[in-house]
């Protein structure tokens, strides 16, 4: 960006190995900025029949970022974010948010839609009653056999991508 930077902090080689991963991950040579979420960029966009792609945009979010308080402090942090990323792809593991499709586990054929979101009124039309009032449920259905997940919680888990 022809800026001097005068004290290079760990964070700054948190950012290049980001972009490098990127570079990696998308095949290809140049990412503008922290721009990996525009379409032309975005991972998830190009290779949106991979499944194991939606944890890509997370792992970024950790480390190619605009703000340097935002970024992991070191590269033994990323290292960590990266083994836990290839610990949830081994196990097959769904990412929980509500803009990634999740294939149903039982038939395989259709997608979790949610169908309550946090709304008690659509809590009960399931026959659900939660005692705790301060309890929030978010209850998805397969498009194609009917099964359904249910998330119950009082406080939005860390699990659930913002």
């Amino acid at each position: 960006m022809g800026m001097r930077i005068d004290e290079i902090k760990p964070t700054f080689d948190v950012f290049c190995l980001g972009k490098i991963l990127w570079a990696m991950t998308s095949g290809r040579p140049i990412l503008r900025l922290w721009y990996f979420k525009k379409d032309e960029f975005n991972v998830e966009k190009m290779f949106s029949n991979a499944a194991s792609i939606k944890w890509a945009n997370p792992l970024f979010e950790k480390c190619i970022v605009e703000e340097e308080k935002d970024c992991l402090p070191n590269a033994g942090a990323l290292l960590e974010e990266i083994d836990k990323t290839i610990s949830m792809i081994e196990s097959d593991a769904d990412l929980i948010d509500l803009t990634v499709k999740r294939k149903c586990r039982v038939c395989g054929m259709g997608d979790y839609a949610l169908m309550a979101d946090e709304n008690k009124t659509e809590s009960l039309n399931f026959g659900l009653r939660p005692e705790d009032v301060r309890r929030r449920m978010k209850i998805f259905i397969c498009t194609n056999c009917g099964n359904v997940q249910l998330f119950s919680y009082i406080k939005v888990p860390p699990a659930w991508r913002k």
